[in-house]
Order: structure tokens, then sequence, then C-alpha cells
């Protein structure tokens, strides 16, 4: 967990936030999320740390595949066809990922698709704009939509956007540079 997170953990806010997110995960049943069962809290020290329960994903992180290199294209865009299948049955039911990047994809022993952490970067992100500094964004630069840079509301185009920042990395193998954006 990064220092902002750590922070926030010490906000009943936030950890009131972090359970309800965790529970708008759970009514997202999809093949390609994988499930929030529960929500606990680690005592660490005097303080107590919430962490997501969830279902067990036999496999490996889009992370971690993608340290060999680039896939191939034909399954490079499988896998982002699936992403994107489960990110539309997410926002017909409300919810935006909007931390959609390879430490967040799941690929099982049989290849199927998992994405990870729905509901919790809400939580950080809504507690964090109030909790934190101003100008503060949370997430990971590399796939931050247009909206997530400029601190405005999110929606859908969010996660449509960090996609194709996924897709681009499973292409070529890198990462697209912090902050690039195409004129308007």
């Amino acid at each position: 967990m990064g220092t902002v997170a750590v922070e926030l953990t010490r906000q009943e806010e936030f950890r009131q936030r972090f359970r309800r997110e965790a529970r708008t995960g759970a009514a997202l049943s999809h093949q390609g999320v994988a499930t929030p069962c529960d929500v606990g809290e680690d005592a660490d020290g005097t303080e107590a740390v919430p962490f997501p329960v969830m279902e067990y994903v036999d496999g490996r992180t889009l992370a971690d595949i993608l340290r060999t290199g680039p896939l191939p294209v034909a399954r490079a865009v499988a896998m982002a066809r699936d992403i994107a299948d489960t990110l539309v049955h997410s926002h017909g039911l409300g919810p935006v990922h909007r931390d959609i990047k390879p430490s967040n994809v799941m690929v099982t022993e049989s290849g199927a698709v998992k994405v990870l952490d729905f509901g919790i970067a809400k939580a950080l992100a809504e507690t964090a704009t109030r909790l934190t500094a101003t100008g503060l964004r949370v997430g990971t630069p590399a796939y931050l939509s247009p909206e997530q840079i400029d601190g405005a509301a999110v929606d859908a185009r969010t996660d449509i956007c960090s996609l194709g920042c996924l897709l681009y990395e499973l292409l070529t193998g890198s990462r697209r540079s912090p902050g690039t954006r195409r004129s308007r």
C-alpha cells in the first residue's frame, strides 16, 4: 500500500467508504471480476488497516506476464476484449474501476482474465480528494486518463482510456510516458 493509502487508512471516513465500495464490488457478478467476499481489518500496532478479502484466483498478474516482453497480437487483443467485456458489465451497473493496470488484472491457469480491486480505487480516490493536499492524483501515472490527471470527474471513459494504455503495453512491452496526451 502506498504512503497516501496508509495515511488514509487512519481516517474513519476512508474505512467506511472502503467497506461500502467492497460491498458494491461484491455485487458485480461476472466471470471477469475477482469478486470481493469480505472486508477485514489488520491490527497493525495500534491502528486497524482495512483490507479486501477476494476470491482466490490461481494465476499470475499481467504485470508478471509482461516481464517476459510483449504478447502476441492475437493474445493481447483477446485479453483486452475480455477486460473490456468486464468493464461493460461493471459500467452497466455503475462502478468505474479507476485503476486498470497490469497488476490489477490476473490471468488464470486456463487463460481466463480476472479484474481485481473493483471499488477500492474509488474509495481511495474520493477520500484522498478531501483529506489530502490539493492536486494529489490517486492512480498509476502511466494508466491515468486525462480526466484523472486534471482532477476532473471520471466516468466509464476513464477505464476505456486506461485499457487503451494497457493494450499498448501488452502489444509493445512498454508503458506510455506518464502525462502523454493528445492535443484537444
